[in-house]
């Protein structure tokens, strides 16, 4: 069974989904999608071109991981997601990731893996 976690990136700003659930150091199978909305709420068309997704994570000690996404359809319903592998989620703290979809770049706020459930 596969976990979500999703987030919805707006053009103006602020990520209005949080985790629906707490992120555990070396987790497998959670999934994330992020959801784009233009400034209307409405679902960003990333369908256009030939390029595949990218999921850039910032580790809490700074480095930069790139991981390839997919479209949750066609990229028109503005949905990316990726599923979370071994060795993915490999520091304890807070996390950012960036997504690119061609030239086009949104930021998402912050999450955290923690070393065990907090009670």
């Amino acid at each position: 069974m596969l976990y979500s976690m999703r987030y919805q990136v707006n053009h103006k700003g602020g990520d209005d989904f949080r985790p629906t659930l707490t992120l555990c150091l070396g987790d497998v199978g959670v999934r994330l999608e992020i959801l784009v909305l233009d400034v209307d709420g409405m679902p960003v068309d990333l369908s256009g071109g030939d390029d595949v997704p990218i999921i850039t994570f910032r580790r809490p000690d700074g480095t930069c991981t790139d991981k390839v996404a997919m479209f949750h359809t066609d990229g028109r319903d503005g949905l990316v997601v990726r599923v979370f592998g071994d060795g993915d989620l490999d520091q304890v703290g807070t996390w950012r990731f960036i997504l690119t979809t061609g030239t086009t770049t949104w930021e998402s706020q912050s999450f955290a893996v923690h070393r065990v459930l907090p009670v």
